[in-house]
């Protein structure tokens, strides 16, 4: 088999996340056509809450929604408030009589995933497809996805950070390995704790088997304090979890780098100013995947470290991620 560097798994998934995105803000697009949200900003501008009983919406996904499409330039916000453009009133509205709509979105059938996240806040139901984990049809593909994901910003984290000033870390929801593998293998002072469900313990080990750094990593199942360590990353992690959940890993992550470790949290993060579409788009995709997932903003982020002890000293960026740099006290 062919070894693959961390450098092939960055290269190789920034041009497929740009066509992901790229899909979902087609999916977006669509759901603003079938709800007729141009319709319904055409005459006034509303804000969410206006447009949610005007057009019988949940309030969890619709925020995000329409700041994706402020994001791209198809609505416009002003003190909270959208209207649409006037590209948007005359051809995408759906009493228009220049509405073109019918031309640029494929006929449905039945209400989309995303529409339906509108309308109920509830994530996407495909049928039977029950946990990814435990379902045997689906579960090695979608480990080796997470784990893909994890380790596409190795090579920065290898260089972003000062590792020679530590002598361990733990990777919170390390999927098979491939990010502590390699950043095992670029660094061999370092020692690396996986930690995931204990379903990942078999793909984990087959994976990093016959490598030689897999001497140096072991893997830890969920739940309970986190191995002490002098590094704790938590990436990909929070979008998918309750506030109070969110809050309860970054405590255990606090305690396990003790006074002089590093918490290191990266995720596709919204901007304070809601103006970038890809984090407003990944938050999307996060809610039609997970019941309480969604992306969230660098301040929230800071105001959850906060909560859990820990203070923001340095901010930056891996790909489409923000990283913040967190310490104790």
């Amino acid at each position: 088999m062919t070894e693959r560097t961390a450098d092939d798994v960055g290269a190789g998934l920034v041009p497929v996340l740009g066509a992901v995105e790229a899909a979902t803000l087609a999916q977006t697009f669509a759901a603003a056509l079938e709800i007729d949200l141009f319709g319904a900003l055409s005459e006034t501008s509303a804000d969410v809450g206006e447009l949610a009983d005007e057009l019988g919406l949940h309030l969890r996904a619709l925020p995000d929604f329409l700041d994706a499409l402020v994001a791209v330039g198809l609505l416009v916000r002003e003190d909270d408030r959208y209207r649409a453009t006037a590209a948007g009133r005359h051809h995408l509205s759906g009493g228009s009589l220049d509405y073109i709509g019918h031309f640029l979105v494929a006929p449905a059938q039945g209400e989309s995933d995303l529409a339906r996240l509108l309308r109920t806040g509830a994530p996407a139901d495909h049928g039977g497809g029950g946990d990814p984990y435990t379902n045997p049809h689906i579960a090695g593909g979608f480990i080796a996805f997470m784990d893909a994901m994890n380790a596409m910003v190795s090579t920065e984290l290898s260089r972003l950070i000062d590792w020679s000033a530590h002598r361990s870390f733990v990777d919170v929801d390390g999927a098979r390995g491939g990010l502590a593998l390699d950043l095992a293998a670029a660094h061999p002072h370092l020692r690396g704790t996986v930690v995931d469900r204990a379903e990942v313990e078999p793909y984990f080990r087959e994976h990093v088997s016959g490598h030689e750094a897999a001497e140096r990593l072991t893997f830890r199942t969920s739940g309970g304090p986190l191995p002490e360590a002098d590094v704790v990353l938590i990436g990909g992690v929070l979008h998918d979890m309750p506030d109070k959940a969110k809050v309860d890993l970054l405590r255990r992550a606090a305690t396990a780098v003790g006074d002089q470790g590093l918490v290191l949290v990266y995720d596709n993060m919204i901007d304070d100013d809601r103006s970038h579409a890809s984090a407003l788009l990944a938050s999307l995709r996060m809610m039609l995947a997970v019941p309480e997932g969604g992306e969230y903003t660098v301040a929230e982020c800071r105001e959850w470290l906060g909560q859990a002890g820990l203070t923001v000293v340095h901010t930056g960026n891996l790909l489409t991620d923000t990283l913040l740099h967190a310490r104790r006290g």
